[in-house]
């Protein structure tokens, strides 16, 4: 509350006070002009909190949808390759003409070995593509924290800014009961502040912009 708003408001709640508003057969009592300033003022504030949190984390939203749309291009290469590597080493065991007497286990030995050789450049492809999808996802995770610490941050400021309200309002208030003809009975009928936090300020930690 800046110094100016600390007198306007006690200036207007001595005048009110002293003119009988509200008045204390109002149940609740109808807000002051200054009463709903103070709640509008403190909506007005979070609003922009909002609205900056949004500016802020578009951009980001954009750039981790274009980083998981190609983690699941690399993820379903990665799974083709792999079909394709389980097939070649997933081959039945043949026996050439010139093995009639090889040992069977020599025979599994050398056909698993031919198979991991023919089956190796699809393996080297499927690590440079792991390693790939592995460091954007690194990033995309990066991205993911910074957007949830920015709502977390703009829903602390959020709540501070209510809380201030108000206090600001209760004290407003007390101001306008001292001088208000029927104080005391008007000062146990306030008992609903009128701040109310927006709906996205007690939302969800991981909430998004859109």
């Amino acid at each position: 509350m800046t110094p100016a708003e600390w007198w306007v408001d006690a200036r207007d709640a001595a005048k009110c006070g002293k003119a009988g508003i509200p008045m204390a057969g109002d149940v609740p009592p109808t807000p002051t002009g200054r009463q709903s300033e103070i709640a509008r003022a403190a909506d007005s504030r979070i609003a922009r909190l909002r609205q900056r949190a949004q500016a802020q984390t578009r951009p980001m939203e954009a750039q981790l949808a274009s980083l998981n749309e190609r983690i699941g291009q690399l993820q379903a290469k990665i799974d083709e390759l792999g079909a394709q590597e389980a097939k070649i080493l997933g081959r039945p065991v043949y026996r050439l003409p010139a093995e009639a007497d090889v040992p069977d286990e020599m025979v599994a030995g050398r056909r698993a070995a031919d198979n991991r050789k023919e089956a190796a450049p699809i393996r080297q492809q499927i690590t440079v593509l792991v390693r790939q999808r592995d460091e954007l996802a690194a990033e995309a995770a990066q991205i993911d924290h910074d957007i949830v610490m920015r709502w977390r941050q703009a829903r602390t400021i959020a709540r501070a800014v209510g809380e201030l309200a108000r206090r600001r309002e209760a004290r407003y208030w007390r101001l306008l009961c001292r001088r208000h003809p029927e104080g005391a009975r008007l000062a146990g009928l306030f008992d609903h502040p009128r701040i109310a936090l927006a709906a996205w300020v007690n939302g969800p930690a991981d909430e998004r912009s859109l």
